[in-house]
């Protein structure tokens, strides 16, 4: 756990070293500081340190080479067709499974990094919370979903290029079945077409907040349901090899695991004030604005507020709106806290614009030192305990790959 909280403390120094806010040179140089430590880590780390890696991934790397693609995919057909044929490239290059290691882990934080680094204000801020938010350790352990989650923030850049219509969306569908073939989960990328038509209104924000709370509050009613789905998938021998998936067995005896509390604390306070904060800031700018002013110089402040070719406000706060909703289904269902990878990395998005929008510098420092602690305490509770973490994702203790 030391190298874990010395990458935290590192991640903020090097921040105050580059301030990377003020300079776009101070903001490529922490970016590759942050991709030369993550990926760094990531890459030279020992084949125990993750769950699926080291009881799936390490073996059936070493399966694949010497075997030709055809009877590697068949044997292993639980397994998506995309990472198999991933796999069998790498094995081309090297047999030797640090090899694979190592390119997945640069790849994948390459990826993540680049995301932050475009679309950040304040990319120290999103680092942490990559960190703290356990993404970093996603990186390590769910390697085939973080994979289709990389092409799917990709697919969704396109979505929001420049790029003509029909090219626009034809690329965007031709990666999401990339994304499939990789992780079937990765079908539920396709509402990003819809969230980046969606408006954001105070109706839309209350009937979300309604629903989330009656899902937390209705815990009797929904285990219920729960209990008729585990007895449909404790006999289906179709996907009962996927039964932990909606079991709540599985939370009984670790109520602190990532879809338990310590990992919804942090979702909770940070992104429900985030989406809060937003809806003030939207309000200032967007509702005040427009009943004083004509709408063209509304729609000039919008522009100057938020750059043309990025993400909306609306768009990000459904995101924020979404990501808490599903995390309050994985207390219940942990599936679903699968699906909510797809939709994390807008939060560190959104988040860095709020902050960077607040007008008292004061009031900024408080929210930064805010989130900063409260993720960092809450990332340290969940991992600091070698028994509760064997059950979250097995990164601890971490090793190197010569030890």
């Amino acid at each position: 756990m030391t190298i874990y909280v010395a990458t935290l403390v590192g991640l903020v120094i090097m921040g105050m070293i580059f301030r990377p806010q003020t300079s776009q040179v101070g903001k490529k140089a922490y970016a590759i500081f942050a991709f030369g430590w993550l990926g760094g880590l990531a890459a030279l780390r020992k084949y125990t340190v993750g769950n699926d890696l080291h009881y799936l991934y390490y073996s059936l790397y070493k399966r694949c080479c010497g075997t030709d693609i055809a009877s590697f995919i068949i044997k292993n057909r639980r397994i998506e067709p995309g990472f198999l044929l991933f796999f069998k490239v790498i094995s081309y290059i090297s047999e030797k499974p640090q090899v694979m290691i190592i390119i997945h882990s640069l790849i994948t934080i390459g990826i993540f990094i680049i995301f932050l680094y475009k679309h950040c204000d304040d990319l120290p801020l999103a680092v942490f919370l990559f960190v703290t938010m356990n993404h970093w350790f996603y990186c390590m352990v769910i390697m085939r979903q973080i994979l289709a989650v990389c092409i799917a923030l990709i697919a969704n850049d396109v979505l929001w290029s420049k790029m003509k219509v029909g090219t626009r969306y034809l690329v965007f569908s031709l990666l999401v079945i990339l994304a499939v073939v990789f992780h079937y989960s990765a079908f539920v990328i396709v509402v990003f077409c819809l969230l980046k038509y969606l408006k954001m209104s105070g109706k839309a924000f209350t009937l979300f907040s309604i629903i989330s709370i009656m899902l937390f509050c209705s815990l009797n009613l929904l285990e219920w349901f729960l209990s008729i789905v585990e007895s449909f998938l404790a006999v289906s021998g179709i996907i009962g090899k996927q039964y932990s998936y909606f079991s709540t067995q599985i939370l009984k005896n670790a109520r602190f695991t990532m879809t338990g509390l310590y990992g919804f604390v942090p979702y909770l306070l940070t992104f429900v004030m985030g989406g809060l904060l937003l809806i003030d800031w939207k309000y200032q700018v967007v509702y005040k604005v427009n009943r004083y002013t004509r709408d063209v110089m509304r729609r000039d402040r919008e522009r100057r507020l938020i750059k043309s070719d990025d993400f909306t406000n609306d768009f990000l706060l459904y995101v924020i709106l979404i990501v808490v909703l599903l995390k309050i289904l994985a207390f219940r269902i942990p599936v679903f806290s699968r699906f909510a990878q797809y939709f994390m990395p807008y939060e560190y998005v959104i988040i860095g614009r709020i902050t960077h929008a607040l007008k008292y510098k004061v009031t900024r420092g408080f929210v930064l030192i805010f989130i900063y602690a409260i993720t960092g305490v809450a990332f340290y509770m969940m991992n600091s305990n070698i028994r509760l973490n064997e059950i979250m994702t097995g990164t601890v203790p971490y090793m190197f790959f010569w030890q």
